[in-house]
């Protein structure tokens, strides 16, 4: 049984100024569940530019939502913000990390926001490890360059493709010390595909560590003519025991369990997925899609292209359907700790409406907590997704929307229908 309930939402941070947090695969709030982390700008309807500054903020939620600066960056877009979040498993529990800019090159802080204590660490991050011991570290230089607005523009930092000395870093936030363990050549070339010979260009990007520490997931992506394609790796935290666990066009996903890999996709051979684009059906199809009502694109991409969400098993790559029919668009998605309900959202819709959903996995029941207002003028990498988050205590979720006017951060209290 599926339904809507109408949950109430509140601003956490008020204009005139715009506030954001960014991507959905990392938690604003402390453990404590107090305080938040929050972005802080002056502009909303345009991209940024190399030295636009943004104010990291921490909002206090026993204190009106009073917004605190303690921070600034020049590394940051819409999408991944600054990769700004708190540190678990330190001294005082009140440290923070960010990427930014400094000297022409990116870097990470660790801020203890306490005692204004700073550690510069020689590579940004892209993600932490839950323990909060080591992180992952692409070049946003090259994925700046390649992919515009999820990288970082930064003076002169490198933005050459140089596959056998760049790829994914380990950084230890302890020492600051950081290595490479993959590079971009073994990507490309393990079970390489006859049509990436002639790719314009490959880019590694959302990288996610599981629950336990001991394996991430990535995505390899590269260019052709006809679009880009997909390829979804895990490997060991030291880079070893590299997998393909799918290929084909697959979009959002995370963890449900050390072991298990929940994905929105369309699965095949990359080879397959290009010949699939070039036959003249889909072609037709793309030509017609702008105009086609929403329900009906909902129905092509899982009844006709067999695009829905699949969870799938680490190592050894089989998969199961999952909300087929139910979960119809693909969602910013994470599981509460219980593993019980999967948050969600979509994009907008011919009214430029998106929705905000929760699914219990047990019962199947898909419940939308609301619709929210996107302006048509948000558009492309500057669009304002909803990237929904939990709290650590699973009561709560963390939105940014701009359905009032300007780019705001919402929270709404979802306790009553968790526990039912």
């Amino acid at each position: 049984m599926n339904g809507i309930i109408t949950v109430p939402n509140k601003a956490v941070t008020h204009g005139p100024k715009h506030h954001f947090f960014g991507y959905y695969d990392v938690c604003p709030w402390d453990e404590s569940g107090r305080y938040m982390l929050a972005m802080e700008v002056d502009f909303a309807e345009r991209m940024p530019k190399q030295g636009d500054i943004a104010t990291i903020g921490v909002i206090d939620l026993e204190r009106e939502y009073h917004f605190e600066p303690v921070a600034q960056t020049r590394a940051w877009n819409w999408q991944l913000g600054a990769r700004a979040q708190w540190v678990p498993s330190t001294e005082s529990g009140r440290c923070i990390i960010y990427n930014d800019c400094a000297e022409n090159q990116l870097v990470s802080i660790i801020l203890d926001i306490s005692t204004g204590k700073m550690q510069v660490l020689n590579k940004p991050i892209y993600a932490l490890s839950p323990d909060g011991h080591f992180a992952l570290s692409v070049n946003f230089g090259w994925l700046h360059r390649v992919r515009i607005g999820y990288g970082y523009e930064c003076g002169d930092e490198v933005m050459e493709f140089d596959p056998e000395n760049d790829g994914i870093y380990l950084v230890d936030l302890s020492t600051g010390k950081f290595k490479l363990i993959i590079s971009y050549s073994q990507v490309i070339e393990f079970r390489k595909r006859p049509v990436m010979v002639g790719a314009r260009k490959h880019w590694i990007e959302h990288l996610l560590i599981n629950p336990d520490c001991t394996r991430f997931l990535f995505m390899h992506r590269f260019e052709t003519k006809d679009g880009y394609y997909t390829r979804m790796f895990t490997a060991n935290v030291d880079g070893s025991e590299l997998f393909l666990v799918a290929e084909g066009k697959i979009s959002h996903y995370c963890w449900r369990n050390a072991r298990q890999i929940l994905a929105w996709s369309r699965i095949g051979s990359v080879d397959d997925e290009i010949s699939g684009r070039t036959s003249l059906g889909l072609r037709l199809l793309r030509k017609v899609w702008n105009w086609t009502p929403y329900h009906l694109r909902s129905l092509v991409r899982q009844r006709v292209l067999s695009e829905y969400l699949r969870l799938f098993d680490d190592r050894s790559g089989e998969w199961i359907p999952v909300a087929v029919g139910i979960i119809r668009e693909n969602p910013h998605m994470s599981f509460s700790r219980d593993g019980v309900w999967l948050l969600g959202d979509t994009y907008p819709d011919n009214k430029y409406y998106r929705t905000l959903f929760i699914y219990n996995w047990e019962t199947q029941q898909k419940v939308v907590l609301g619709r929210f207002y996107s302006p048509p003028n948000l558009t492309g990498p500057a669009r304002c997704d909803l990237h929904p988050r939990w709290s650590p205590d699973g009561r709560f979720v963390c939105i940014d929307s701009a359905h009032e006017g300007s780019r705001q951060m919402y929270v709404l209290d979802v306790s009553r229908i968790v526990k039912t």
